[in-house]
């Protein structure tokens, strides 16, 4: 789990974040995927992410038992759409979802 803030560091600057300035992806030990709390297919994103900023930063959450192809998939989706401000939490402990 995310202490309050995550620090992004660049050559330019260092920037503190919260959690909830970034676009949040979960992928549970099932695979199942939860975009900013609710859940979606992995095929829709594309169509999600066209709404999105690309310079928005994104944190995807995956539980340590999901499959690793799971996540590259939607790592790939994400820099498809444009969107490269990417941070990965892998989570300790499974989803109480």
């Amino acid at each position: 789990m995310l202490d309050d803030h995550l620090y992004i560091q660049t050559t330019e600057s260092s920037t503190t974040l919260t959690e909830h300035d970034f676009l949040l992806f979960e992928l549970d030990q099932d695979d199942h995927l939860y975009y900013n709390g609710s859940p979606v297919s992995i095929p829709d994103l594309p169509a999600i992410l066209e709404q999105e900023n690309p310079e928005n930063p994104v944190l995807i959450r995956a539980d340590r038992n999901c499959y690793y192809e799971a996540a590259v998939k939607i790592i790939d989706i994400l820099k498809d759409a444009g969107l490269r401000r990417l941070a990965l939490e892998v989570r300790k402990q499974p989803s109480i979802r």
